[in-house]
């Protein structure tokens, strides 16, 4: 599991050190709710053993998205310190994503599919600003950023609504095709997700049982 949080995230203690005389307000960010809490957080008792003799030591590793750095910079761009603002950045820049998405060719796609492109509520999008302050779209996305977060968050929709109209059968020709292209795309933002994660994760429902079921 650490190899999987190393690899595709940033440890509290890189984002410090790349933040450099600006770590209080990667701080700040978290406290104001302006910026996401780790998407993990890890303790660990760890036993070494050396020349030296063994040795005890425990720890507290927190781990947040690749994107944390980037809303960082979005937010000091802005100039953003407060919750109020910080979210009106990310719906803007959400609802743009999902202005695009519907522009798309992969709305196209659903279309052709009989799939309805999902529709904006307040609910939601309530919703997806808690998550995303909580790290959860760390978990679920590669990145964590909002434009990833609408992209993901239309094609699981999708597809989700794709297998409760349809029963384990193997599609050919058009809408094979399609249905590969929604899949792939939704390949493209999600993550592999932790070891104890995979068989729960919408990448398992949504790609690699609809893989199976439907297009091998």
């Amino acid at each position: 599991m650490l190899s999987y949080l190393f690899e595709n995230f940033d440890e509290r203690a890189k984002i410090v050190a790349k933040l450099e005389d600006k770590a209080n307000l990667f701080e700040q960010y978290i406290a104001n709710r302006c910026a996401p809490n780790p998407s993990y957080v890890v303790s660990t008792q760890q036993r070494c053993a050396s020349y030296f003799g063994i040795h005890n030591d425990e720890a507290v590793l927190q781990f947040f998205s690749k994107g944390q750095l980037k809303w960082i910079a979005q937010l000091q761009q802005e100039n953003v310190a407060e919750e109020q603002a910080a979210k009106a950045l990310f719906l803007q820049i959400f609802r743009e994503a999902r202005h695009k998405l519907e522009q798309s060719e992969l709305s196209a796609v659903a279309h052709q599919l009989q799939l309805v492109m999902p529709q904006l509520t307040d609910h939601m999008l309530n919703a997806t600003w808690q998550h995303f302050l909580e790290g959860t779209y760390g978990v679920c996305t590669k990145d964590g950023l909002p434009d990833t977060v609408a992209k993901k968050q239309v094609l699981v929709t999708l597809i989700d609504s794709f297998i409760a109209r349809n029963a384990s059968v193997r599609l050919d020709g058009i809408p094979r095709s399609y249905l590969s292209q929604l899949v792939d795309a939704l390949d493209g933002v999600e993550p592999q997700f932790a070891p104890h994660e995979r068989q729960r994760s919408s990448r398992q429902r949504c790609i690699n049982e609809v893989r199976l079921n439907y297009l091998s």
